[in-house]
């Protein structure tokens, strides 16, 4: 009676060693080809080195996007509000170096090491230094990619980031309910004043939910 049992016992181990090896092999490889330098001065061991990380420069005051005076938390003013306009809007830093070489990173090489550890090493510094809260209550979701781009890439980079944010800040991932319909030039490709323009009328919504 005991014997099918102690077979299947016999290959399920064997197996769980064969996947340890591999994995193993696999982080070797990696460790190999990428050896984990910071991405910033080129040194020491780990993708984001504290003395790099204590330099980053935090953006701790925020323009309001529509009137472009300082708001307090992010908070956009009550009398720049209507019912199109976000309530609040967060930056962490700037958008130069480093950080735009880990973004763009991140966005057109995926499965480029680090990156993802980067971001939360980053996260977790913010939310440290500044103290910032979100309420728990809050759902994180992520502009989608048209489903060709979806395809080609199998990676959408906003997603990622909204991924890091729920580990970082505890929150829960929205369903998606919005999708692109069409297929449209990267934004990157066009100049400021045309970008708004390209998105227009992009997005749908597959159907309602409670969010």
């Amino acid at each position: 009676v005991s014997l099918p049992v102690f077979m299947y016992l016999g290959t399920y181990t064997k197996q769980t060693k064969i996947r340890q090896i591999s994995k193993k092999l696999s982080t070797l490889l990696s460790d190999t080809l990428f050896p984990i330098r910071c991405v910033n001065c080129k040194k020491g061991n780990s993708w984001l080195c504290p003395s790099c990380l204590e330099k980053t420069v935090l953006l701790r005051k925020i323009d309001c996007l529509y009137c472009k005076k300082t708001i307090l938390n992010g908070f956009t003013h009550q009398k720049c509000l209507n019912s199109y306009r976000a309530e609040r809007v967060l930056s962490v830093v700037p958008f130069r170096y480093p950080w735009r070489k880990v973004l763009h990173t991140l966005k057109y090489y995926p499965y480029g090491p680090g990156t993802k550890s980067i971001i939360e090493e980053l996260l977790y510094y913010w939310r440290a230094e500044t103290d910032i809260q979100i309420p728990s209550h809050f759902l994180v979701t992520f502009i989608p990619l048209h489903w060709t781009r979806q395809f080609s890439r199998n990676y959408n980079q906003a997603e990622e980031i909204a991924q890091v944010l729920t580990t970082v800040f505890k929150l829960k991932m929205s369903p998606i309910s919005m999708y692109r319909s069409i297929n449209t030039m990267p934004q990157s490709d066009l100049p400021k004043g045309e970008r708004k323009k390209n998105v227009e009328n992009v997005f749908k919504i597959r159907k309602k939910d409670k969010y």
